[in-house]
């Protein structure tokens, strides 16, 4: 499940040029996995948000398990455009 997480973290950074909590120091980085939710560009793809929302989910039983990720209409998309 944490795996899951640190790849959702890392599928945003790939999708938006930043990182989905910004903290000046590591506690204050804590709070923000904790307490906060990542903020989305108004413009971004609905599927990927969803995606990543799915990912981030602080509960880790909620969290998307990696066949539901596989499964997913944005994963589908982008294997459907790439062949």
């Amino acid at each position: 499940a944490q795996d899951v997480w640190a790849f959702g973290v890392t599928l945003y950074a790939m999708a938006f040029s930043k990182l989905p909590f910004r903290a000046r120091s590591r506690t204050e980085l804590e709070d923000l996995v904790v307490n906060s939710e990542p903020e989305f560009p108004e413009d971004a793809d609905p599927l990927i948000v969803d995606l990543i929302k799915g990912m981030l989910k602080k509960d880790q039983r909620q969290r998307l398990a990696i066949s539901s990720i596989i499964d997913h209409p944005f994963v589908a998309d982008v294997r459907t455009v790439k062949g």
